[in-house]
């Protein structure tokens, strides 16, 4: 392979199972995650850490401004990464990312070649009904982000991979987990190196 690895960025509505990929890339598949900062506040299952860095609208004003950041919004959430820190952990190894659909125009402005891989839904109505009686966030927002997860599977964003998250039990994750980070580790490898 000539140069860095190219960056993937994971995108997919809530519920659908972005963390839980990113964790099996991060801990089996040599993936290095960049954090995403947000101003929402942690959900109770969340902590300030690796996957994402908690900060008050007045701190994310003052850490995430120049070039070196891409900014987003998702409803009135800010949302950035750090775009010298991708390039960073790709001149390293595989690299991977969350985005919103608001925020991947953004992502593909200031990196052209990051490789976009969505999580699709199998059951969109299952999906809804997950969030809607989710207890780690506030009924309003329950009720936002399923009109927001619509939108997204309506979308079918344009993507260099499109993965569709079956029902699963506990075995079957495990084996989606392990296709889809080979495929996504090709992904990443660039169209040369597959």
């Amino acid at each position: 392979m000539s140069g860095a690895w190219r960056p993937v960025a994971l995108i997919g509505p809530a519920f659908v199972g972005k963390t839980s990929l990113v964790r099996y890339l991060t801990e089996h598949a040599a993936f290095h995650q960049i954090p995403t900062v947000t101003t929402r506040p942690p959900r109770p299952v969340e902590s300030d850490g690796s996957a994402r860095r908690f900060l008050s609208a007045a701190e994310f004003t003052a850490t995430c401004v120049g070039p070196e950041w891409v900014v987003t919004m998702a409803g009135s959430v800010h949302y950035a990464i750090n775009v010298a820190d991708v390039r960073a952990a790709a001149a390293r190894g595989p690299v991977v990312f969350e985005s919103s659909l608001e925020g991947l125009s953004s992502y593909r402005a200031v990196l052209p070649d990051v490789a976009v891989t969505y999580l699709r839904p199998s059951d969109r109505a299952r999906l809804d009904d997950a969030l809607a009686h989710s207890p780690d966030r506030p009924p309003g927002e329950r009720a936002a982000r399923v009109i927001a997860n619509r939108e997204w599977v309506d979308a079918e964003p344009a993507a260099d991979l499109c993965l569709t998250v079956p029902r699963l039990g506990r075995a079957q994750l495990a084996e989606f987990h392990r296709t889809a980070a080979a495929r996504m580790l090709a992904l990443a490898r660039g169209p040369d190196d597959r």
